[in-house]
């Protein structure tokens, strides 16, 4: 055999593997990631607390640089509307279509552009594993979230952005804001057949102010207690709500 046959063959030995490596099936490991990311992109964002990658990289990245809710919500609303055929803005109304073949409106209101009590309602998403529109409410010196049930219409205020426990069967809401706004509040929620029920509530009389929230199961939050100091720095204090025998109850870390 002649050194050019050899090189030759070499060659096409070499080609030969090549094509047989890219037609191996790729790794179970790698589909099924594949599967979660396209899975976790149309899953719903506002069930993560908003500083959690899941609810920050889909939405709140294209508001970087923007200090106002008023200029953060209605570049979330353009970027989500398209996905929803159920959702549509016709210049002051906001309209949800149900499940029913019945519509839900949110009505602006804002008489001129110094109107101190405006309102403004914009979506945020359509959280359809749990049933519910999720809509941004800018009201007159406050602001929430409204919770709209697909099937109902039922409408719940929420004072934040909505975490939900591992067995999705509660969430929890975590308002902290102890300069502008004062308004220091944990509420829980449970979800009941086509409504949400209110479980617990604490309000903090603005003396410190709840801040994070993560499930460590369905019956235990981690959150920080934030005490605001005279220079306007917080002491940081690691607690715990655990439901027991006798209802949620706080417990420092």
């Amino acid at each position: 055999m002649t050194r050019l046959t050899i090189t030759t063959f070499l060659l096409v030995s070499l080609i030969s593997i090549s094509v047989a490596h890219s037609q191996v099936k790729q790794p179970e490991s790698e589909s099924l990631l594949a599967k979660v990311q396209k899975e976790d992109t149309l899953s719903s964002p506002g069930v993560y607390p908003p500083d959690d990658p899941r609810e920050t990289a889909p939405l709140n990245k294209h508001c970087l640089g923007m200090q106002s809710s008023y200029k953060c919500a209605p570049v979330i609303e353009r970027l989500q509307l398209p996905q929803y055929p159920q959702v549509n803005r016709q210049k002051g109304e906001l309209k949800l279509a149900l499940k029913t073949g019945k519509v839900v409106v949110f009505t602006d209101r804002q008489k001129d552009p110094d109107d101190s009590e405006a309102q403004h309602y914009f979506f945020r998403d359509y959280l359809r594993g749990l049933g519910y529109f999720l809509i941004q409410a800018l009201l007159y010196e406050d602001a929430g979230y409204y919770m709209v049930n697909d099937q109902t219409g039922e409408k719940s205020f929420l004072q934040d952005l909505p975490i939900l426990s591992p067995d999705k069967s509660k969430l929890v809401t975590i308002r902290y804001d102890l300069v502008y706004l004062p308004r220091n509040t944990i509420q829980i929620w449970r979800f009941d057949p086509g409504r949400l029920i209110k479980e617990w509530e604490f309000d903090a009389e603005n003396k410190w102010g709840p801040a994070g929230g993560v499930w460590l199961d369905n019956d235990t939050i981690s959150f920080t207690k934030k005490i605001l100091k005279r220079d306007y720095s917080c002491i940081d204090v690691p607690m715990i709500l655990k439901k027991g025998p006798g209802g949620w109850k706080f417990s420092e870390k």
